[in-house]
């Protein structure tokens, strides 16, 4: 059962993701002039929620090396998918240019960061921390809608449709509910784990 409650939860985050894409594919051709706002939008949220619901929990959690490690490891992603595909000639299906290459970097940074994303709701979730795993998943899911925005915003310009948008934003976050599933089942095999039952309250024994 805990398995199918935290598929269920990361599901659910997923789905937030689309969210955010339909205010881009709703405002149209405006969406264009309203880039550098919808931008910076984004960016605030999710910037807000990444450290509030990620990275002040995690410090709690452990020491700061490993969070900072942890930190490293995604900025250099980050700039090596910029680096690779920097001027490649980028195309899906007869769609191709900058911003074809854009939505492509978007999305497969995003893909990437949701396993660990995922990994965060299956810590929080075996923590003994009371509210932790509810907390977090909140602030994924709020973290989530801007993440939507984000990746609707460049395919919007490049020519994709509104149902592409919607959908690519939700895969995006497909692979949260696979890593809160391993994280979970390998905190109960762990020596000293203790996963609570009571899942109303999210409470950790």
């Amino acid at each position: 059962m805990d398995a199918a409650f935290l598929a269920l939860a990361g599901a659910a985050t997923a789905l937030a993701t689309g969210v955010g894409a339909v205010p881009v594919f709703l405002l149209g051709e405006r969406a264009d002039r309203l880039r550098p706002f919808l931008w910076g939008t984004a960016v605030g949220l999710m910037g807000v929620a990444s450290v509030v619901g990620l990275l002040l929990p995690a410090l709690d959690e452990d020491g700061g090396a490993t969070v900072g490690a942890g930190v490293l490891v995604g900025a250099l992603f980050l700039l090596a998918s910029r680096h690779l595909l920097a001027g490649r000639d980028v195309h899906v299906g007869k769609l191709r240019g900058a911003g074809v290459r854009e939505s492509l970097l978007v999305f497969g940074v995003l893909l990437v960061h949701s396993l660990p994303e995922g990994f965060a709701i299956g810590t929080a979730y075996a923590s003994d921390t009371e509210g932790l795993a509810l907390f977090v998943i909140l602030a994924i899911g709020l973290q989530n809608v801007p993440e939507g925005t984000s990746v609707a915003i460049p395919m919007a310009s490049a020519g994709f449709g509104r149902a592409q948008q919607f959908w690519a934003a939700v895969l995006t976050s497909a692979p949260q509910p696979v890593g809160a599933v391993i994280r979970t089942s390998r905190s109960r095999r762990s020596p000293g784990s203790c996963l609570s039952r009571s899942r109303s309250r999210l409470a950790r024994c």
